[in-house]
């Protein structure tokens, strides 16, 4: 049976802890309260939404601004993609901010309640901002967490001993900026976040993670560094999301798209959570 490249880092990563390497989580109440629901308790719904960058993101391998979301056309499609996520009724809304800079987005979505802030034009602000208003939330929740993401190692060893990677990576991101370009000229926000939930399309975004993991394969293994230092991340995330939600909840997730595979594998993988599809909202 082919095994989830969750289940082959847990092979490590339990060890680890045994071992006194890695630390243990504290066993808070808390850490505790998803684990497993209790008599009478409802797993936790997670909607994962995936997005492009409203305002565009020089992390990003293409630049994927579609447009000025602060236009009033487009305004007009955001909030209508508001009013299709409020239907889920989540009871928590969280988003792709340090949970570091939490006084900040506490101190920001209070002030824009209290119209006295304009909002910026990205996703958590246009989005879980205004969805957590419109269901009287009492505030929004950053999850993210950061590392360094060591990509031009890859391309250097790539270019010397693997050309192939180049051509395939090229490729790639000539596919993604096309559909970019297209979508910025034909879809509303509405239609361009359908484009980016598509099973098949989220599949494609995470391809080049996973196609890393062959660069370096026979030798130095350069390849792997990036695609564990991706997964550290995104499970690192994943370990703050389960600190917001409690039994019964229902989330909604606003985060790039190339997060959703990550979350969509380790929600289904949690005995506490249900993964909830984004389209069936959008």
């Amino acid at each position: 049976m082919k095994r989830s490249p969750l289940q082959v880092i847990t092979d490590w990563i339990i060890p680890l802890c045994l071992a006194g390497l890695l630390p243990a989580a504290p066993a808070t109440a808390q850490n505790q309260s998803i684990s497993q629901p209790g008599p009478g308790e409802a797993p936790v719904e997670v909607m994962v939404l995936g997005t492009y960058h409203f305002a565009g993101s020089e992390a990003d391998a293409v630049d994927s601004q579609i447009g000025d979301i602060t236009t009033p056309e487009r305004q007009e499609q955001v909030r209508r993609v508001v009013d299709s996520l409020v239907d889920f009724q989540p009871t928590k809304v969280a988003v792709e901010r340090l949970r570091t800079n939490a006084a900040q987005v506490d101190s920001l979505y209070e002030a824009y309640r209290d119209g006295n802030y304009a909002l910026e034009p990205n996703e958590d602000q246009q989005l879980g901002y205004r969805v957590a208003d419109r269901l009287d939330l009492g505030r929004v929740h950053p999850i993210d967490w950061r590392n360094a993401w060591p990509f031009d190692p890859v391309l250097a060893h790539a270019r010397k001993h693997q050309p192939s990677f180049i051509e395939y990576f090229e490729t790639w991101r000539g596919w993604f900026k096309t559909r970019m370009d297209s979508l910025g000229q034909h879809a509303t926000v509405g239609e361009a976040l359908k484009w980016f939930n598509r099973p098949a399309i989220l599949s494609r975004l995470h391809a080049p993670d996973i196609r890393m993991l062959e660069v370096g394969a026979d030798s130095s293994f350069v390849g792997l560094e990036p695609t564990a230092k991706l997964y550290r991340r995104n499970l690192r995330i994943f370990a703050n999301l389960t600190r917001v939600a409690e039994p019964g909840d229902r989330v909604l997730v606003i985060y790039g798209a190339n997060h959703a595979n990550y979350f969509r594998e380790f929600i289904e993988d949690h005995p506490g959570m249900t993964f909830v599809d984004p389209l069936d909202h959008l």
